[in-house]
């Protein structure tokens, strides 16, 4: 029963934007890119549409924070360089795909050009986003519509 509420959940935060917290002041497991993979409702292209457990999804890229643990931080007050950030979608799509981490120069997008090397699930920040903002695109093969997420930042040094 808990592995099917949390891919609920999951499934819940991933397409429709919706998050829960709990009252009960219950421990729960953190969230983790390992979870994630494991519980994950594959997210496919079929027919040229993107689809998950047989239905079709219109999935959106939001940018999350990772710990050192790899456990989500869904609060994001301070942007350091030297964070590190993952997308949902990047971890839960099954196919061939372009994943591209952008940086501009403001949350509009100004200037906004591929970060070199990279294309992997996760990016921990350099000093190259010092003052600057982190986006992200993806682009699966068979899908003309290439997802982009909102921008974050501005990015600080580490204390």
């Amino acid at each position: 029963m808990k592995k099917t509420i949390t891919k609920l959940v999951l499934f819940s935060i991933v397409f429709l934007g919706i998050s829960c917290s709990s009252d009960d002041n219950t421990e729960s497991e953190p969230l983790s890119i390992s979870t994630i993979k494991s519980l994950r409702p594959q997210v496919t292209v079929k027919n040229a549409m993107f689809t998950a457990d047989g239905k079709e999804v219109d999935p959106t890229l939001a940018i999350q924070g990772v710990n050192s643990n790899d456990e989500f931080k869904f609060a994001l007050p301070l942007l350091r360089v030297g964070d590190k950030f993952t997308t949902f979608l990047f971890l839960l799509f099954e196919g061939e795909a372009d994943f591209k981490w952008i940086i501009a120069d403001d949350r509009e997008g100004t200037n906004a050009k591929p970060i070199e090397g990279a294309d992997m699930e996760t990016y921990i920040t350099t000093a190259a986003l010092l003052g600057k903002y982190l986006g992200a695109e993806f682009k699966a093969e068979g899908v003309e519509r290439v997802i982009k997420s909102q921008f974050i930042g501005p990015f600080i040094e580490k204390e």
